[in-house]
């Protein structure tokens, strides 16, 4: 299922089809008011790079809200701008004795 919004902005008529666990998403996280077409790129910007299991940012959303969420995370660790946050950040080898 999808969200269909249709509209006409700045003189110009757009529509615009959204997944619902992504209008799940938008709706939690854009307190400010959002633009149709850059959830993802707002979220990578600002939530995904420092994103945690749990916590209070992941209170209140779906099992598929929070799946899509981690797998944008996983997606993200596997760019280069991932990989280079990956080696600053990573834990140090744990020893077993």
């Amino acid at each position: 299922m999808y969200e269909y919004v249709s509209g006409i902005w700045d003189g110009e008529p757009s529509d615009y089809k959204t997944c619902l666990s992504c209008v799940e998403i938008r709706n939690h996280f854009a307190c400010d008011g959002f633009v149709f077409g850059q959830l993802w790129s707002d979220l990578e910007e600002n939530f995904i790079p420092d994103m945690r299991a749990g916590g209070p940012c992941m209170e209140g959303l779906s099992a598929a809200a929070k799946l899509r969420l981690f797998e944008a995370r996983l997606a993200w660790l596997e760019t280069e701008d991932g990989k280079h946050f990956l080696r600053q950040h990573a834990a140090k080898p744990m020893v077993v004795p």
